[in-house]
């Protein structure tokens, strides 16, 4: 060995931490570096297979192939319970002939273990993303009569597994309606978990017989109160429907003003205010009152629809939403017409609510 390859080349070879190992064409090792000797036993002469700790051939022999191909080729193989990457090269004689290969066999045990923790990890986030998701599905107000007043449809497309838009519809103190919606800044696990503190806190202020104005301040000193950064805000129109009057009171965070259908014609109601963050501490929110009547349509959104962009970046925006629904398309016309126009790609949450007055 030493007068074919080289002192030089020996030393570089035995000096590597990678097993190194010469195999003839008669399956015979013909060299092994210190690095195998000295981990696995001086198995020079003998079979390729003998040296791995192995009774018979192995069934996928990379150096079979490499000696009928000249070509490289690799596999994993389990030696003495440790995982090698193993690739194995031609040696060509001196007429170009493969006449032997070089096996290198590198240690990868820690990598696979890393992969086999990773996969378990994912599969252990994915279970819990899906449980996630499932929860927030069914924080989704039912479809259909509330309160014997208001028929409720809608339509929420979160643009990855979970999402950062919600809305409710529930009975609020004093007999009237609650009907809010909201959206927090981002979208993904860190929204979808803001969502759930949203939701508790309004429950917890309309529960107390809170108007909407001091809903919206209950839940911006509530949102203050952890201490979260600027960037993070929360936009949310919360309102109460009073049957005995069929007005609608409300109070704007930051949100897109609802949308009132009556007669085939859309209204864009009012309502202007700083969304829930730090820097609107202090703020005091106004109150509009809708006057609304039997077969009115309300419709609060979120801004997944408006800014939903076309391939030559166009919006959406409030003007194609009112078409929609002037045609008479309703929740599932809009989602259709959004998802056409955006060719399918949506970069944000889409929520649609929809109320009717019965």
């Amino acid at each position: 060995m030493e007068k074919k390859y080289g002192r030089y080349s020996l030393d570089i070879i035995n000096g590597m931490i990678d097993w190194v190992r010469v195999i003839g064409s008669d399956h015979r090792i013909a060299f092994m570096n210190k690095a195998m000797k000295d981990q696995v036993g001086d198995f020079t002469g003998m079979k390729c297979y003998q040296g791995l700790g192995l009774e018979s051939p192995c069934p996928n022999c990379i150096t079979d192939e490499t000696l009928e191909t000249g070509k490289i080729h690799m596999k994993e193989e389990t030696v003495r319970g440790r995982v090698y990457s193993v690739a194995s090269s031609p040696i060509r004689d001196e007429e170009g002939r493969v006449c032997s290969a070089v096996e290198v066999f590198r240690d990868i045990t820690k990598e696979k273990m890393l992969e086999q923790r990773t996969r378990e990890q994912n599969k252990k986030l994915n279970n819990n993303l899906c449980f996630a998701k499932t929860l927030q599905q069914r924080m989704l107000p039912p479809k259909g009569i509330v309160d014997g007043c208001l028929l409720v449809d809608y339509s929420y497309a979160p643009c990855e597994m979970l999402g950062g838009d919600l809305f409710d519809v529930f009975p609020a103190g004093g007999g009237g309606t609650a009907v809010y919606i909201f959206d927090i800044a981002g979208h993904g696990v860190m929204s979808s978990m803001m969502t759930m503190f949203v939701r508790q806190t309004v429950r917890a202020l309309a529960e107390e017989g809170r108007c909407p104005s001091l809903v919206l301040k209950g839940l911006l000193e509530n949102h203050v109160k952890l201490g979260l950064d600027d960037e993070s805000f929360i936009t949310i129109l919360y309102g109460v429907y009073n049957p005995g009057d069929s007005t609608f009171v409300y109070a704007n965070g930051g949100h897109n003003p609802p949308l009132l259908l009556r007669d085939g014609n859309v209204q864009t109601k009012e309502g202007a205010a700083p969304p829930i963050c730090s820097l609107a501490l202090g703020y005091e929110y106004d109150e509009y009152t809708v006057k609304l009547q039997k077969g009115d349509y309300l419709y609060l959104y979120t801004d997944g629809i408006t800014e939903a962009r076309s391939t030559n970046r166009e919006f959406f925006g409030v003007d194609g939403l009112a078409g929609v629904l002037e045609g008479g398309k309703g929740v599932k016309g809009v989602m259709e017409a959004v998802q056409s126009f955006s060719g399918g790609v949506l970069v944000d949450d889409i929520a649609l609510l929809e109320i009717k007055i019965i």
